[in-house]
């Protein structure tokens, strides 16, 4: 009798803990999208188009991102007075500009399927109707601010994991690595700052990627929300 009811303890202490756990997650998200304009205009946004600049190496271009629901996106730069086209996907077709070759060509199955799998919409927004989990991971601090990490694991089995400051719960971080390609399994953190409203919205105008020893920074002059883009824009070019 006695071991029943410690088990029977234990198993409800590990439920507490389940449950409190949960809270505490859903009380870090739901303060962090009312911190940004509420779940109602998150829920709402279908389009995004980013205007700016991204620098690598030294060396800076203009960048232009088009997104759209549910993973529609394209992503050019101008080099040289060109315009590239890095990746886009129509919902079928996952294509990029091929500079040395001067045409547009379809891109492997596993970049295909990675860009497919790009939601538009975040993973953790309703992150439980899609069948994701997560969980708090503790606390760790990212570049002299303390945060809230949460391990969000796709209905895919896809692991990544969510920095959130502890006393804004604003977004700073987002760690994931590499799925496909030679750099496959290396971690790849993605900074976000310099919030700033638009259409209601609090959202990023920096974003900072760091993967190895490698660093990129995208600065956006111009974030424009739930405008109509032509879905011709997403679409592998047809041959003339």
């Amino acid at each position: 009798m006695k071991k029943y009811f410690s088990l029977l303890i234990a198993l409800l202490l590990i439920n507490a803990g389940v449950c409190v756990q949960a809270q505490t997650v859903d009380k870090i998200l739901n303060s962090y999208f009312e911190n940004t304009g509420g779940k109602a205009k998150w829920n709402k946004l279908n389009s995004m188009i980013m205007e700016g600049k991204v620098e690598a190496q030294g060396q800076q271009f203009p960048v232009k991102m088009y997104n759209q629901r549910p993973n529609f996106q394209r992503m050019e730069m101008v080099f040289q007075g060109k315009t590239i086209v890095q990746r886009a996907y129509d919902g079928k077709d996952a294509w990029a500009s091929n500079p040395i070759a001067g045409k547009t060509v379809k891109l492997p199955e596993e970049q295909a399927k990675e860009l497919a799998e790009d939601m538009f919409e975040p993973a953790y927004l309703n992150y439980k109707t899609k069948g994701h989990k997560i969980v708090l991971d503790g606390k760790e601090e990212i570049e002299g601010t303390e945060c809230n990490k949460l391990k969000l694991t796709k209905k895919n089995g896809d692991v990544e994991y969510l920095f959130f400051d502890t006393e804004s719960n604003v977004l700073l971080m987002q760690r994931t690595t590499v799925k496909q390609g030679p750099s496959k399994g290396t971690q790849i953190d993605s900074f976000m700052s310099d919030y700033k409203e638009v259409g209601g919205l609090m959202i990023p105008h920096a974003l900072t990627q760091k993967m190895g020893t490698n660093t990129f920074t995208v600065t956006m002059d111009k974030i424009t929300l739930n405008s109509k883009i032509d879905k011709s824009l997403f679409s592998f070019p047809k041959k003339k």
